[in-house]
C-alpha cells in the first residue's frame, strides 16, 4: 500500500517534471543546458524541521545554471535561484532570491524556515505563459517539503535532484524524537 509520502513524492515529481517541461520550451532556446554527473545529489539534514530551524543543504559541484526550488506541502514550486528568461514572448519580471552567479559559487545553502522566501512559479501549458510571483514565505504549514535542483532538458526532466524534509509549523519541542513522531502522526491523520 502506498504511503502518504510515496504518493506525495510521485505527485511532486510528476508536477515538477511537467512544470520544467513547459519552461524548457522557452528556456532551452535561450540558455545552454548544463549537464550533471550521475552521482550528484542534494544532501539535506535534519529530516524533521520546526519553525525557526535552519536546514543546511549541501550542493553538488558544479551547479551553476540550475534551478533551485522548494516544493511546499501542496507541491507548489517556489524558485529560489534560476536564470531569468529575459527574452521571448513571456520574459520574467521577477528576479531570483539568489542570483545564479552567487548560487553557482555556493557549496552549501542554509535555509531558515521562519524566513525562507521563493517565487511561486505557475504555468499554463506548453505554449502558454508562466508567472513568477514576488518572493513569499515558503514554510507556512506542517507537511512534507521537497528541496529540488535541476535543469530543463526537454520533455523528459532527466537531471533532477532532491531531498525530502518534514516541516512542523510550531517551535521545536524539548523532546524532539517523541514530538517529531507526533508531527508525522498529525500529518497522516490530518489533525
Amino acid at each position: 500500500m502506498c504511503s502518504f509520502h510515496d504518493r506525495t513524492h510521485l505527485a511532486t515529481r510528476m508536477r515538477w517534471a511537467f512544470a520544467i517541461s513547459v519552461a524548457s520550451v522557452v528556456v532551452c532556446a535561450i540558455q545552454p543546458v548544463t549537464t550533471m554527473a550521475d552521482d550528484l545529489d542534494l544532501h539535506c539534514a535534519p529530516s524533521v524541521l520546526y519553525r525557526g530551524d535552519t536546514l543546511p543543504v549541501d550542493l553538488p559541484e558544479p551547479h551553476g545554471g540550475l534551478d533551485f526550488a522548494i516544493l511546499n506541502y501542496q507541491l507548489d514550486p517556489f524558485l529560489i535561484s534560476f536564470e531569468p528568461n529575459v527574452g521571448g514572448k513571456y520574459p520574467d519580471t521577477i528576479a531570483p532570491v539568489i542570483p545564479d552567479p552567487e548560487f553557482a559559487s555556493m557549496k552549501q545553502i542554509k535555509i531558515l524556515t521562519s524566513s525562507a522566501r521563493g517565487s511561486l512559479w505557475e504555468s499554463w501549458g506548453w505554449n502558454g505563459s508562466h508567472t513568477l510571483k514576488p518572493p513569499q514565505l515558503i514554510f507556512t504549514k506542517s507537511g512534507p517539503y521537497e528541496v529540488a535542483m535541476g535543469t530543463p532538458r526537454g520533455p523528459e526532466f532527466e537531471d533532477f535532484y532532491g531531498c525530502w524534509v518534514t516541516y512542523c509549523d510550531y517551535p521545536k519541542p524539548k523532546q524532539s524524537l517523541e514530538n517529531s513522531t507526533k508531527c508525522n502522526e498529525r500529518l497522516e491523520t490530518g489533525e
